[in-house]
């Protein structure tokens, strides 16, 4: 909730989409550490689909899917303040898998 409260929305006004030429099989395969893939709603923006997801678990090293169906691509317009909560609490557990010298 505080995360929230935080966030400058007008940083999205300097963040374009910008499209990727590089297939995505072949960058989750060169990643070389535990995946974690958020995902939200497609019928709400988000841009994986559920048999998109699917694929890239398959060839991830320990992925792991969170999914929050309630959200689109970006999580905050979406999500309650205890859901909210919740993926913040998943993603520092996420990262506290790493050592601490590595930089996020």
């Amino acid at each position: 909730m505080e995360a929230q409260a935080q966030f400058n929305l007008d940083v999205m006004n300097f963040a374009p989409f910008v499209p990727t030429a590089t297939p995505w099989r072949s960058t989750v395969e060169r990643i070389q550490g535990p995946l974690l893939l958020i995902m939200g709603n497609p019928k709400l923006g988000a841009f994986v689909t559920t048999a998109e997801a699917a694929h890239i678990m398959e060839a991830s090293y320990k992925g792991r899917l969170l999914n929050f169906e309630e959200a689109g691509h970006f999580m905050y317009r979406g999500l309650t303040a205890e859901k909210f909560d919740n993926f913040i609490s998943v993603l520092k557990g996420h990262l506290q898998q790493f050592p601490a010298n590595i930089r996020y």
